[in-house]
């Protein structure tokens, strides 16, 4: 009998072959379950489980895809990926203690018409089927409250996105000049969203509405930023001004040269 790991909030799972839907003992949360008839494959699944409750979606949709690529009718696998790439995480609500989605990737696409949400009604059926309508209706309506806040606020006229800290804690060489830049452009009169200071009065599940409207962004070059700690240019590859919806707005990427040297996570993420 395999073990998995809850997809809600990670306890084991005695798992059999044959069953596909079940509750776990630990948070009590109903869910669906992968077939599993070995303990690699468990492990498969309990490792991409393990990436997306860190909150390292890309890695977890990695492992997920290769179970789809192994069996292309694995319908948990298929609603995982699905998870994963709209970056849903099941926390917790002080209050009722259910397990709740929160959504930390916002996008304009519904979860509703996700490839692999759909491949996973095609291949389930009878109980397991009705679940995932269940799970995937609370996420359609958690991203309909994030569309609904960003509606409501103000646009930005600039993004700056950096990293904030090093691995010790202290704050990036990126963090200071990028502050300076939202000194000078709030000096100017614009709008500028720099989540050291935007940020400092939100809870974490309000994030994300901000967010949005850099995913309707498309970066066009203007001259670097000017000013006492002008940055040379590879040190700032990227400070472009952005168009969405006919209107100008602005999108810097900070990122130090030797930062350019590996790949790392998205800057919008940090």
């Amino acid at each position: 009998m395999a073990i998995l790991k809850c997809k809600m909030c990670g306890g084991d799972i005695e798992l059999s072959a044959d069953k596909t839907f079940g509750t776990c003992e630990s948070c009590g949360c109903t869910m669906t379950f992968p077939k599993v008839d070995d303990e690699q494959r468990a492990n498969m699944f309990n490792r991409g489980n393990h990436f997306r409750r860190a909150g390292e979606f890309d890695k977890a949709l990695a492992v997920y895809e290769r179970i789809v690529q192994e069996n292309e009718n694995d319908a948990e696998a298929h609603w995982c990926c699905a998870l994963s790439r709209f970056g849903i995480e099941y926390v917790e609500d002080p209050n009722t203690f259910e397990y709740l989605p929160t959504c930390h990737r916002a996008s304009f696409d519904s979860f509703l018409e996700d490839v692999d949400y759909l491949a996973a009604l095609e291949h389930s059926d009878g109980v397991t089927r009705r679940q995932y309508q269940k799970d995937a209706a609370k996420i359609a309506e958690v991203q309909r409250g994030i569309l609904a806040t960003s509606q409501n606020e103000e646009p930005f006229d600039v993004f700056i996105c950096y990293k904030e800290s090093e691995n010790d804690g202290s704050r990036t060489r990126d963090s200071l000049f990028a502050q300076e830049i939202y000194y000078q452009l709030t000096e100017q009169g614009r709008r500028v969203f720099f989540s050291r200071i935007t940020l400092e009065d939100k809870a974490g599940t309000e994030y994300e509405p901000y967010s949005l409207g850099q995913e309707r962004m498309e970066p066009v070059p203007v001259p670097d930023a000017q000013g006492p700690h002008k940055a040379p240019s590879a040190v700032l590859p990227r400070y472009g001004s952005l168009r969405s919806s006919g209107s100008a707005v602005g999108f810097a990427v900070l990122r130090h040269e030797q930062d350019r040297l590996h790949s790392g996570p998205d800057p919008r993420r940090q």
